[in-house]
């Protein structure tokens, strides 16, 4: 049994309810030691989303809760109409489980990306989806990276790890040191294009934030945009929120990457 994707589960509903470093460009490059992300200022997040997702032409909305404690523990919790949960999704860095209440299934594994991708339609581990959520962009461990200044008024920093390579854009302002766009490639394939869009002051908070994420992947004709809606910085979250046990009489499944038609 193959657990539904958010896609899946908001469809079911609309049809019954609804080594080197190098700088290079012209005078306004920052050195690339001095080239540093802004990095959070808060240790956990929790919101409510609404989730747009594209699966070659298909597009489904949905809203789902968004819960997230730094380093790599999240949890989505996807919604019907009516405000009654359609699958739930936890993991942290030991443990993967999704309740599929759609399919009265039950799943567990480890927090792998091909795991996390089963609800999310977002392949990465949980630590690269707190990262995400955070408006940091998870990065390649390179071999090689080389940073130049682009006259459009951005940094590009370029990754390169054997066939992989990274772009990714950087803009320094009031805010601080903020990603723009992520693209990776694999030789001549972009493996996914992650941009954050409108990067603002999040409330009274003052905590920046992108307002909306868009991640694509083009190979796969697969994009999803989750867009804030109500947010709150540094919320106490209980660690136990983030792990699930199967409710009675529910059928568990194991998956991983390499489990057949898991």
């Amino acid at each position: 049994m193959r657990p539904l994707s958010i896609i899946a589960a908001l469809m079911s509903v609309s049809l019954t309810a609804c080594p080197g470093l190098v700088a290079t460009g012209s005078t306004s490059a920052m050195p690339l030691s001095r080239m540093k992300l802004t990095q959070p200022d808060f240790d956990s997040l929790r919101a409510s989303v609404t989730i747009e997702q594209i699966d070659h032409g298909k597009r489904i909305r949905g809203r789902a809760y968004v819960f997230m404690k730094r380093p790599a523990s999240i949890r989505f919790d996807a919604m019907s109409p009516v405000d009654t949960p359609l699958a739930i999704l936890t993991a942290d860095p030991l443990s993967f489980a999704l309740l599929d209440v759609t399919q009265d299934a039950f799943f567990t594994g480890p927090p792998s990306s091909c795991n996390v991708a089963r609800l999310l339609g977002i392949p990465m581990p949980p630590d690269a989806v707190a990262d995400m959520l955070s408006g940091i962009p998870p990065l390649i461990e390179a071999q090689d990276r080389r940073l130049e200044w682009k006259m459009k008024g951005y940094h590009l920093l370029t990754l390169r790890s054997g066939e992989l390579k990274q772009q990714v854009q950087i803009v320094t302002g009031t805010l601080g040191t903020n990603a723009l766009r992520s693209v990776v490639w694999r030789g001549k394939s972009i493996v996914y294009d992650l941009r954050f869009l409108k990067r603002g002051p999040v409330g009274k908070s003052g905590h920046s934030l992108p307002q909306a994420i868009s991640f694509s992947m083009p190979q796969e004709s697969r994009a999803v945009v989750l867009t804030y809606r109500d947010v709150e910085i540094d919320p106490e979250i209980p660690d136990e929120a983030f792990t699930q046990s199967p409710p009675p009489g529910l059928a568990v499944h194991h998956v991983d990457c390499e489990t057949p038609g898991g």
